[in-house]
């Protein structure tokens, strides 16, 4: 796969199988947060039982490594708990805002030893509310309640880094400590989705990105006995630096993923890639990893065929 434009943006090699399967299961959300990537919201269309069930029989017999589940809002589907234990014996993450969740579902999640990964934008009510209106105190006594249960293990949460809480990352993980919050995933805010009608509000520049990932391989020194810190996602930033100007990501072409009407495509990330006009796979096998050499940003930026740049990579 190549960009025709400037050739050699986009290389693709062979890999193995994908090692993900993504389910979004709904679009219906109780929130409407500014920097969702999938426009949640209203929404009613949402897979029902026996799509989960015929998903796990034509799917899985790929031996994914991990199972996504995500939303909207997962736990608002009434069918939720019986969705879950379809996949008893796998590995399965769960995604949400963790405002909603009962305690039967938590019952059920660290039953079936099944992780979940709740998203937070700010250590503080404040700060969160910029971007999650007012969902701080519900998601935060969620957590609670899943540490109390005795979830600790199977909770993640998760930090959506964006211009308006970049500074406080620090203050994240000393608030996440003292709730005994012992995982914490790190992402950037995607141009997709509901975000780029405030990406102005959102935008990180790439020097502030790459600031931010130094900033956090100090702070996993430092807390490294107290939290677990998980950035992967974001060190192809830095590795592309040192590489002969080549970034590379993984995760694309590794994942499946099954939208709420049962279209089914490949990782979101080149899924976006392919809505570009310019962007050519002169090769037919979908499971691939995908290199994509620095360019200069003012390529990318005045280039107008490509409308559905996420404009999270260093481009």
């Amino acid at each position: 796969m190549y960009c025709k434009k400037y050739k050699d943006i986009i290389q693709v090699s062979p890999s193995e199988s994908p090692k993900i399967l993504f389910i979004e299961a709904t679009k219906m959300c109780n929130l409407y947060c500014s920097h969702c990537f999938n426009n949640s919201g209203e929404s009613i269309e949402s897979l029902k039982y026996n799509d989960f069930v015929r998903i796990k029989k034509i799917f899985l017999k790929y031996q994914f490594e991990k199972i996504i589940i995500s939303g909207g809002e997962f736990f608002l589907l009434k069918e939720a708990i019986d969705i879950l234990n379809i996949f008893k014996g796998f590995t399965l993450l769960v995604l949400s805002n963790g405002t909603i969740i009962n305690d039967n579902h938590i019952d059920t999640l660290i039953s079936n030893n099944f992780n979940i990964q709740i998203t937070l934008t700010g250590h503080t009510k404040e700060i969160d509310n910029v971007i999650r209106q007012t969902a701080f105190e519900g998601t935060i006594n969620t957590i609670e309640k899943i540490v109390k249960l005795g979830g600790r293990n199977n909770l993640k949460v998760s930090y959506a880094i964006s211009k308006v809480n970049c500074k406080y990352i620090e203050d994240f993980i000393l608030f996440c400590k003292s709730k005994g919050i012992k995982n914490i995933q790190f992402t950037f805010v995607y141009f997709q989705g509901r975000a780029k009608s405030v990406w102005n509000k959102l935008r990180m520049s790439n020097i502030e990105k790459l600031n931010t990932i130094e900033e956090l391989i100090k702070l996993n020194n430092k807390y490294s006995n107290d939290v677990d810190l998980n950035f992967s996602g974001l060190t192809h930033y830095i590795n592309s630096l040192s590489q002969e100007n080549k970034l590379t990501c993984s995760e694309i072409c590794e994942e499946v993923e099954i939208h709420n009407d049962l279209s089914t495509t490949l990782c979101y990330k080149l899924d976006q890639y392919l809505k570009c006009n310019n962007v050519k796979i002169d090769n037919k096998n979908f499971y691939r990893n995908v290199d994509i050499p620095y360019i200069e940003s003012d390529k990318c930026n005045n280039c107008r065929e490509l409308k559905e740049c996420l404009q999270s990579c260093l481009v």
